[in-house]
């Protein structure tokens, strides 16, 4: 990942430890993550800073990702689904030990 400019290198992220092939298909996920989809692999999906998620779709014959404007849809050949960045809303109503008026309510 680089800045607007093309000029600073933001993120570097080395898939080659779990295949060398190119992906089949790559996909931004709102507007800090990107998803990545490998046959026989299933679904990478990484975060903004380096953090990753697998999901697998090994027994998947279709799979195709489609970009949304906040989320990234996986269309298989048995359903579809959403892959979506938790908001750093409910990260904070969810954290442990959290003071967050949000999580106070949700005690209550």
């Amino acid at each position: 990942v680089v800045s607007t400019n093309f000029e600073t290198k933001v993120l570097d992220f080395d898939t080659s430890d779990g295949s060398n092939d190119l992906p089949n298909n790559m996909e931004w996920c709102g507007e800090d993550s990107v998803v990545l989809h490998w046959k026989n692999l299933g679904v990478l999906m990484v975060g903004p800073y380096g953090d990753w998620l697998r999901f697998p779709y090994e027994e998947v014959e279709y799979l195709h990702l489609s970009a949304e404007m906040d989320c990234c849809r996986v269309v298989t050949d048995s359903g579809v689904e959403v892959l979506q960045r938790v908001p750093p809303a409910t990260a904070a109503m969810l954290r442990i030990g959290s003071i967050e008026p949000a999580a106070m309510l949700l005690d209550a």
